[in-house]
């Protein structure tokens, strides 16, 4: 292709594209006239090249690291000097500084729209706190108690733990693909260990104790709060009441982790009352129908049919909004 096709499909003006060329990071092939040739490859390389400007790497880094890459998304390490290394190392670390000020300043202009919009914005520190409270709670458990059956479930407490991981991992993976699905799950195999069992990809190891089941929860929680604050605002996912965003599975993870340390919490023996500011959040994104007059947590129990609320009885069934809200 000619250079002012490429130019097109990358979105890269030519005189930048042979600026990349002078600067040896772009190789087009000499046609026989003696017009230079740009191959398909390179599309992606261009691709790659702006993206790593765009990170502050500099050409000369750039120009060290291409060779590495037999295609723009697969790095194969051949020799390497101990310089480059240490050089690479430092631009990395940068990198990750960049990164975290550049989620930090996401999540201020989030809550800033959020905020002008009226209605308060569910962030990773959200959730996080969410399953922090529930793992500190769950910890005052009697070792012995955990055969008990949660609250109003068919599950007993342990198992209920294991779907509360479980949860929180599938909303995960569900945002990890660079093109999430958007019709179905990514295809993990889910499986009950017994008839009428919660259908679970996650399941603890029972000879780690209740101990280790905590482990897990908080490490699947971590895996959800860490895809959430990575997550680009505008990517999307699929979920089974409608295609969702990073906001979203917060929201749904902070829900699934309220009502169901809710549950525990009644097969236990715990005392359970989570924070309004959760709930509030989570209302507000999940059920914009739930009143707003009313005490948040109890709100959030009956929206998710675990109470009743004056002039509103226990709901029969319930759903809730996953779909970004406009």
């Amino acid at each position: 292709m000619r250079i002012g096709e490429l130019a097109d499909r990358t979105h890269v003006p030519a005189r930048l594209l042979r600026y990349y060329e002078e600067q040896g990071l772009l190789s087009p092939q000499r046609e026989a006239n003696g017009y230079r040739d740009y191959p398909e490859a390179l599309v992606e390389r261009v691709i790659q090249i702006r993206g790593l400007l765009d990170a502050g790497v500099p050409t000369r880094i750039i120009k060290d690291i291409l060779p590495c890459l037999d295609t723009p998304c697969s790095i194969t390490v051949t020799d390497a000097s101990a310089e480059l290394l240490a050089t690479l190392r430092r631009e990395r670390d940068q990198l990750d500084a960049r990164v975290s000020c550049l989620a930090r300043n996401r999540d201020a202009i989030t809550t800033y729209l959020n905020t002008v919009s009226e209605r308060p914005p569910v962030l990773p520190e959200h959730l996080a706190q969410a399953v922090d409270l529930a793992v500190r709670t769950l910890r005052e458990a009697p070792a012995d108690a955990w055969d008990a059956t949660a609250g109003g479930l068919e599950w007993d407490c342990w198992e209920t733990v294991e779907h509360l991981s479980d949860d929180l991992f599938a909303y995960a993976v569900q945002l990890g693909p660079k093109s999430p699905p958007l019709t179905g799950n990514v295809p993990f195999l889910w499986e009950a260990r017994r008839p009428g069992g919660p259908r679970n990809a996650v399941h603890a190891d029972r000879s780690a104790g209740p101990e280790g089941l905590l482990q897990v929860l908080e490490a699947s929680g971590a895996l959800l709060v860490a895809m959430v604050r990575t997550a680009p605002s505008g990517k999307r996912a699929f979920h089974s009441n409608g295609v969702s965003d990073p906001e979203g599975f917060a929201a749904m993870g902070i829900v699934e982790t309220l009502v169901h340390t809710h549950d525990l919490a009644e097969g236990l023996g715990l005392h359970w009352d989570p924070p309004s500011g959760l709930c509030t959040r989570a209302l507000a994104r999940l059920f914009p129908e739930a009143p707003t007059t009313t005490v948040p947590w109890p709100t959030l129990l009956w929206a998710t049919g675990r109470g009743e609320l004056p002039g509103r009885p226990r709901r029969a069934s319930w759903t809730w909004r996953s779909e970004p809200l406009g």
